[in-house]
């Protein structure tokens, strides 16, 4: 290699020999905006997420099926399983869990920093069989079979079986 006398030195940034061609209209900004669904589509959405307002309702009273905290705080709808990326599961897969305000929020630890089935105690056969429990339930309650509790409300979660 031969060595240089002086080093190269550089007047400005490196210059293009022909200019970059510049765009004949501006690009269009609302096409990167999230757009809602029609009203038809969430409703559609809902329903197989959630299954109904009543259903929502009558799970958010149900005790809390990792801690079985039944107090009067409500519980959430928490899904066990995932639609795919960025989708949530079917209602079937839905199980209640506590919230925060409750002595264990199950729920909030479920979803925080090193959060997990796991820190809240649910393996995925748990999780499984309080998805089912919960859907029996619901089930049960549609039918009008349970007559004991007029409110919709379970004294236990493995009473909803």
């Amino acid at each position: 290699m031969i060595p240089r006398r002086s080093p190269l030195q550089r007047s400005g940034p490196p210059q293009r020999k022909t200019p970059l061609p510049r765009a004949s209209a501006p690009i269009p900004r609302s096409s990167l905006k999230r757009k809602r669904k029609p009203a038809a589509s969430a409703a559609k959405d809902f329903a197989r997420e959630y299954g109904s307002r009543a259903r929502v309702k009558f799970v958010s009273r149900l005790p809390c099926a990792a801690c079985d905290y039944a107090g009067p705080i409500r519980r959430d709808n928490a899904h066990t399983k995932t639609g795919g990326t960025s989708r949530k599961g079917p209602y079937t897969s839905i199980i209640p869990l506590c919230v925060a305000g409750t002595p264990m929020n199950c729920h909030g630890r479920q979803h925080g920093v090193n959060g997990g089935w796991l820190k809240i105690g649910m393996t995925a056969e748990s999780r499984a069989r309080a998805a089912a429990n919960t859907e029996a339930a619901w089930l049960e309650h549609r039918a009008g079979t349970d007559d004991d509790e007029s409110d919709g409300t379970v004294d236990t979660f493995e009473d909803a079986a």
